[in-house]
């Protein structure tokens, strides 16, 4: 999300602290307005329709198209939901209620606790279809293919297409390239549109050891559950198991950009000195902003390009 309506990113920033939170300090900013979109709280289901009329079943990943339409990995639902600015909601693909691994068109496609979405300036939609296993893709027509991994076989190698492998995938993003970033078990992947997936080398971390040092090529992660990439294709990646948030530059170096490995908390400041509780939820604006769903915290928080973080809304500690 590097551009687009500030009121389609405030709903989206919404969605992923709300949907965050089901799944695994007051501000001293300047007050910011939050309203919903769509659906009711406490109001799961599955219905199609405008605005509050419209149901979700613990939706856990938005992305917005330049045009402003927003998709939803609506996870148990095993959907993948459509949102115009104007509040009308479709089911693009899957079957609600109905979980599975078919590629094919619409309601004819089956998906098992889809996670997290992506889309790219031409519409498609990437998905991280974590219980399958798989990355999908998803044309603006509804039509759904499996872009790497293979449903039902778990693990960790790299590949074209179905012979790779990954170990419930929980985040994806878009380069400008059209290459698709996974968060996958400790490692961050890369897939390009041929489908080839590598593990980035700085990233690479080990599926049987994680860690949390930064560096080139020996660089660890702890359940990395967010990836995000501005527009400089920086990559932003959510340590959800080390409390931090991980920069990884074209150059080839991880750094933390924020938080302090194994301190958890509330604090907002600068760098190491800031501190998140489990956050789930990444998004990068074209000026190389980041923003987050600090889940355990009840808060969305903002981390500019030098590292200052910032609560934008929420209070931490009772939710609400």
């Amino acid at each position: 999300m590097t551009n687009g309506n500030s009121t389609i990113l405030t709903v989206a920033l919404l969605a992923l602290v709300v949907t965050a939170t089901q799944m695994c300090a007051q501000s001293t900013n300047p007050p910011h307005a939050f309203s919903s979109f769509t659906s009711m709280p406490a109001g799961a289901g599955n219905v199609d329709g405008t605005g509050s009329a419209a149901r979700f079943y613990n939706p856990e990943g938005v992305a917005v198209e330049t045009n402003g339409n927003v998709y939803v990995a609506d996870t148990q639902n095993h959907t993948i939901r459509k949102i115009t600015p104007a509040g009308v909601v479709t089911t693009l693909a899957g079957s609600p209620g109905q979980p599975g691994s078919a590629d094919g068109t619409n309601s004819a496609a089956r998906f098992h606790n889809p996670t997290s979405v992506a889309v790219d300036n031409a519409g498609n939609v990437f998905v991280a279809d974590t219980s399958n296993n798989t990355i999908r893709k998803v044309t603006p027509a509804g039509s759904v293919t499996t872009l790497a991994g293979n449903a039902g076989k778990p693990g960790s190698a790299d590949g074209t297409g179905g012979a790779a492998r990954f170990y419930n995938p929980t985040g994806v993003a878009v380069e400008t390239n059209g290459n698709v970033l996974v968060a996958d078990n400790y490692t961050v992947r890369k897939i390009t549109l041929a489908g080839v997936v590598t593990t980035l080398a700085t990233l690479a971390g080990s599926t049987a050891q994680p860690g949390v040092a930064d560096g080139t090529n020996s660089a660890r992660l702890d359940s990395p559950c967010g990836v995000a990439v501005d527009g400089t294709s920086t990559i932003y990646v959510l340590d959800y198991g080390n409390f931090t948030i991980r920069k990884f530059t074209p150059a080839g170096a991880l750094t933390t950009l924020a938080g302090s490995a194994g301190q958890y908390g509330t604090n907002d400041g600068t760098g190491n000195a800031a501190r998140f509780f489990l956050p789930r939820g990444v998004a990068a604006d074209g000026a190389g902003n980041v923003h987050l769903a600090d889940t355990q915290n009840h808060t969305i928080r903002k981390i500019t390009p030098a590292g200052v973080v910032t609560t934008l809304a929420g209070s931490s500690g009772p939710s609400g």
